[in-house]
């Protein structure tokens, strides 16, 4: 993916490439702002605002991070002039994947063109992918 494209919608849903990619570095990019504590969908949780240190896609992040175990549950992300929430995304279902909680239900909604997209993994495998499965040979087949 070039780099000028990184912010573009991923194949037409409403995650960026960035965002699918998971390469938000929210300790590198952000300062965070511990908010008063919360409980959503029953849970206990931990709510930040993370403000940018760095030039980032969102001017400001709320987080709500479940306690037991410290797994986020909902990120709110804001523009950078605006201000105004431009969307919200929904993490649930988590699994232990090679000894780490991986969340298997995303939804991601885009408030300001009010949609949404939803991914439900079923299964994820962190078995080594072959370089020749991306070849246009291999997809031609």
């Amino acid at each position: 993916i070039a780099a000028n494209m990184t912010g573009d919608k991923f194949m037409g849903t409403d995650f960026t490439y960035d965002e699918i990619a998971g390469d938000l570095s929210y300790a590198e990019q952000y300062r965070a702002e511990r908010l008063a504590d919360d409980v959503l969908d029953g849970k206990s949780v931990y709510v930040l605002k993370l403000i940018p240190t760095t030039e980032t896609p969102y001017g400001s992040i709320i987080m709500w991070v479940q306690k037991d175990p410290i797994i986020p549950l909902r990120i709110e992300l804001f523009g950078i002039e605006s201000g105004v929430r431009t969307k919200t995304l929904e993490l649930g279902e988590y699994r232990e994947v090679d000894e780490q909680l991986i969340p298997h239900y995303l939804e991601m909604r885009d408030e300001l063109a009010n949609t949404r997209t939803i991914l439900h993994l079923v299964e994820i495998s962190s078995e080594t992918i072959s370089d020749d499965v991306f070849s246009l040979r291999y997809l031609r087949r």
